[in-house]
């Protein structure tokens, strides 16, 4: 820059800083400073950013006015070391002015000084929005976020209409999940950009997350009222899950399927669409869905779970079947596949391999007390109870759960009395009764294996009235009960519960056990006309049909 060109600006900011220029005279951003800076004490000029706060014009040293001149002529034609080491000089000569402070820490910060901009912002008063912004910038420069974050929460107290520190303070809190100030931050955001959609999709997002859905589903509707293109699908899929949430399917079914027509090959929307069909007991129309989503990504994993899972509930055996070993001889070798797989083959009746999908299962994850059940399940269609028995104890071993004890005890119990070991059936079931002792399902077990074996009558008889009490009006349950009856020789009793318990479902034994009653209680045409009905449910039961021949 040549001398006469310098020598130029400085007439020009003086004559600004004496009031001799021209009310049409253009004048630049650093002559207005040297203007701000050189006036007479006694006016008042509005603070930068338009803060409404108002300071007095700031006296000035004739050294420290030519110094920030010379800074000024510095910073405007780039030569910004220069213009800190001028603006530094002249702070030294007035350490009280706001304009040579400012001035000073945004060359700072221009230079890449990020901690020397913060002392000199710190010591420069007063505060204003745009001191503090540029604190922020140099904080930010810092990875300091938790001070960002004060310096913008100052700026936004100072200038309520400052969109960049509301826009920093909504992600910083949303992303530290302090949900109520992100929740504040975008709809000042909100409120700052009125035509911009995307404040209003991630307050919405935000007030789901809070679980306030009526105030989600007015800023997801303000959003797509600005902006219904592919950009705004994660709104139109919001006010689908938050209609569904409401109760109203088919309005969530509609933003769903508006959402997928602005983006055809949009995953979440197919998974979403996947979720809302099977809540409405739709299985055919979800696997449309999630036939799409697999095609349209191949390599998600749960994608193709899913769909393995909609074909099994669609007793499409073969198709499920296939899905799973797939995603096992692609690598995922989940405890998952293995125990869908297990599934597949028990309903197939292919037990061995049942057994062999579960055990797999179970080496991936012993946990699950499914698996143990079902291995167990697997192994008793085999007849191989004593592997059942050990399956179910190592479940046992593995789950710690009062409930899936309680289911794994019961499978022992059932096991060892379905082998006639009596002893150990009724062990394993006091051992579930010690931890569940209001287990209805339980103690009718117990007490009509008892029952029907003779055996501690007086007991047995005790631990199905507790289950009756518990139920009432369960068939199973009044048939033990009468049954018991039967047995202690109360045939009037034993009439009165199977009675009472035919009424309530259609099942041969209750027949049978009924007829027996009449008949023990001297009523042979009652009782043949059980026993008749029995035999038409029953036609190849030989005991019965032996009742009716005598």
């Amino acid at each position: 820059m040549t001398r006469w060109f310098i020598y130029c600006s400085v007439v020009v900011l003086l004559a600004v800083a004496g009031g001799c220029s021209s009310g049409k005279q253009a004048v630049t951003a650093g002559q207005e400073r040297a203007a701000a800076v050189g006036r007479d004490s006694g006016e008042a000029v509005a603070l930068p950013a338009d803060t409404g706060q108002i300071r007095p014009y700031e006296p000035i040293s004739p050294q420290a006015y030519w110094l920030y001149v010379e800074g000024i002529i510095r910073e405007e034609v780039g030569r910004l070391d220069s213009a800190a080491l001028f603006y530094r000089y002249a702070w030294q000569y007035f350490p009280e002015s706001y304009e040579i402070g400012y001035s000073l820490a945004r060359v700072l910060y221009r230079l890449g000084e990020p901690k020397l901009t913060i002392d000199v912002a710190d010591r420069t008063f007063p505060k204003t929005a745009e001191l503090w912004e540029l604190a922020a910038a140099a904080y930010y420069e810092l990875r300091n976020n938790d001070s960002v974050m004060i310096a913008y929460h100052h700026v936004v107290q100072l200038d309520p209409n400052n969109a960049t520190a509301f826009n920093f303070l909504a992600g910083t809190y949303r992303l530290r999940g302090q949900l109520d100030s992100a929740a504040w931050a975008y709809s000042n955001l909100a409120r700052l950009v009125p035509e911009n959609f995307r404040p209003l999709q991630e307050l919405g997002r935000i007030e789901q997350q809070r679980g306030r859905p009526e105030s989600a589903r007015e800023a997801y509707l303000r959003s797509v009222a600005l902006d219904s293109s592919r950009a705004n699908v994660p709104s139109m899929a919001g006010l689908g899950e938050i209609y569904g949430e409401l109760g109203q399917p088919d309005t969530a079914r509609y933003y769903y399927l508006k959402a997928l027509q602005a983006d055809p090959s949009n995953e979440l929307v197919h998974m979403l669409l996947v979720s809302h069909y099977i809540e409405q007991d739709s299985l055919p129309a979800a696997l449309t869905y999630s036939e799409r989503l697999a095609q349209l990504a191949p390599d998600n994993t749960y994608a193709k779970r899913r769909l393995g899972l909609l074909y099994l509930d669609l007793d499409s055996l073969a198709q499920a079947d296939s899905v799973f070993t797939a995603l096992i001889e692609s690598g995922d070798r989940t405890w998952f596949n293995y125990s869908y797989l297990g599934e597949i083959d028990l309903r197939d009746e292919q037990y061995a391999s049942a057994v062999e999908n579960f055990t797999n299962a179970a080496e991936r994850n012993d946990t699950i007390p499914g698996i143990w059940l079902n291995l167990g399940l697997a192994y008793r269609k085999l007849d191989r109870t004593d592997d059942a028995v050990v399956t179910y104890r190592r479940g046992l071993e593995s789950i710690k759960d009062p409930k899936a004890r309680s289911a794994l005890f019961f499978a022992l119990a059932v096991a060892y009395e379905q082998s006639n070991q009596v002893d150990p059936a009724t062990a394993a079931f006091e051992a579930l009764l010690k931890v569940d002792p209001d287990n209805a399902q339980a103690l009718n077990y117990l007490g009509y294996m008892l029952a029907d074996r003779s055996l501690r009558l007086d007991y047995a008889r005790d631990l199905i009235a507790r289950a009756v009490a518990q139920e009432p009006r369960n068939a199973a349950y009044l048939d033990s009960y009468g049954w018991v009856y039967y047995r202690l020789g109360d045939y009037d009793r034993a009439v009165e519960y199977l009675s009472q318990a035919v009424t309530l479902g259609s099942d041969p034994i209750i027949f049978d056990h009924l007829g027996d009653a009449y008949h023990a209680a001297g009523d042979r045409e009652s009782a043949r006309q059980w026993w008749q009905r029995a035999l038409e449910l029953q036609p190849e039961n030989e005991a019965i049909r032996e009742k009716l021949s005598r």
